[in-house]
């Protein structure tokens, strides 16, 4: 997993390019549109053909599904609305904490990276072949 917040610097930047030519990334995240607005700025920084592959982990499925179990009530600035996203994906995922008014911070889906993860790397591997 990488991590910056939103430091994108030219250095991150390139170095984020270079391992997405090398490897497949994932976006584990706060839920939150601050979180969804981050990962779109990725998204466009590598391409849009990543976008797939980011969301490998946290598709908008998902995130429904973690909202329904995890979400806690949006107080201050964690949820807004944001037409500045780009990608589709993104904007559904951002859509869903909207409507919801809910976000869901990264710590507490730990057991659920612990169990999405590998089975994210098998499938990775398997695309490898």
């Amino acid at each position: 997993m990488l991590q910056s917040g939103n430091d994108f610097n030219s250095t991150y930047i390139q170095v984020l390019k270079m391992l997405a030519v090398k490897m497949q990334l994932a976006y584990l995240g706060d839920l939150d549109t601050t979180g969804i607005e981050m990962a779109d700025r990725v998204t466009a920084y590598l391409g849009a053909q990543h976008a797939t592959a980011l969301t490998a982990i946290q598709t908008p499925g998902q995130v429904a599904q973690w909202l329904a179990g995890y979400g806690k009530a949006a107080k201050g600035n964690r949820i807004r609305t944001t037409s500045k996203l780009r990608h589709q994906v993104w904007k559904e995922e951002a859509y869903l904490l909207v409507v919801n008014q809910q976000f869901v911070e990264q710590e507490q889906l730990i057991d659920s990276y612990e169990k999405l993860i590998p089975e994210w790397l098998g499938k990775a591997r398997q695309n490898v072949r």
